[in-house]
């Protein structure tokens, strides 16, 4: 199938598509014209996938204009990473622009599907040749990748005062994933963080503030299963000095949670229920 992917980060998508051997092009949002371009030159994609939350100028992403530019019409797939309750205007207009929508905001799913709009929950990804475990030597007891660096200068006193060592970074690679014990989340969040299925695919156990009700996490990661939960900075501190000093408790969490990476959420399994609907689509 021929898939042109629009995005600034699609996090690894383009590249798997073509190791599934699907003939992919990635482009820019602010270099559209190269689509154009391109099918000026015979590239005629079955598929265009759009992740790019909110750069790409509304009036590129419209079927009249993409029919009139391309005097074809691909199907045109929107992938929103939106976290908020209420739909912005802007993303609105590209949800209703588009043949096929996938989200991972749980809370959109019914009020857009009662406006037959084809949606799904399409949750994040790992691409595991990207995030796995290294066998490196732990250099922290926890870490974490909050950007509230507020919440995070709070969490090292207080994990300090417990004689945890603690190390936060926004920016969320393997080699970070790797060099800690216990991956901590503050904040309340709408949408699972990818940094949850990451870190797991790393072999991290997941001790995280309460996600938002509307967030249904419970229908990926189970509690006290595949994650733990703690309610207060002093909670999290006493559940983090628990499983950073027993190797056993840790084991018996990453086990379940990097099981359930392997199962269900890899980017291959993903790209194949991407494909699977643009079939359906297109049948």
């Amino acid at each position: 199938m021929k898939i042109a992917v629009i995005s600034e980060n699609d996090f690894g998508f383009s590249n798997s598509l073509k190791r599934l051997e699907h003939d992919t092009r990635s482009y820019k949002c602010s270099s559209f014209h190269s689509v154009c371009d391109d099918v000026c030159d015979g590239y005629k994609p079955d598929c265009i996938f759009l992740m790019d939350n909110g750069r790409i100028p509304p009036l590129f992403w419209d079927k009249s204009s993409i029919e009139s530019h391309f005097g074809f019409c691909p199907v045109l797939v929107y992938f929103t990473r939106e976290g908020s309750l209420k739909i912005p205007e802007g993303e609105l207009k590209k949800i209703k622009s588009s043949d096929l929508v996938f989200t991972q905001n749980n809370h959109w799913l019914a009020h857009l599907a009662f406006k037959k709009i084809n949606i799904f929950r399409f949750p994040y990804w790992v691409d595991t040749k990207v995030f796995s475990p290294d066998g490196s030597v732990k250099q922290y007891d926890c870490i974490s990748s909050t950007e509230d660096l507020g919440t995070a200068d709070k969490a090292k006193t207080i994990l300090s005062s417990r004689g945890l060592t603690f190390f936060n970074n926004p920016n969320c690679d393997s080699d970070f994933l790797n060099s800690g014990k216990i991956f901590l989340n503050f904040e309340k969040r709408i949408v699972t963080p990818r940094s949850f299925f990451e870190a797991s695919a790393c072999g991290l156990p997941i001790l995280s503030a309460y996600l938002h009700e509307c967030s249904e996490i419970e229908s990926l990661f189970e509690e006290e299963r595949e994650i733990l939960y703690f309610s207060s900075l002093d909670e999290c501190a006493s559940r983090a000095y628990l499983y950073s000093r027993s190797s056993g408790e840790r084991d018996r969490l990453t086990i379940k949670s990097f099981y359930l990476i392997e199962k269900y959420h890899t980017i291959e399994k993903r790209i194949r229920t991407f494909i699977k609907r643009i079939k359906i689509f297109r049948s």
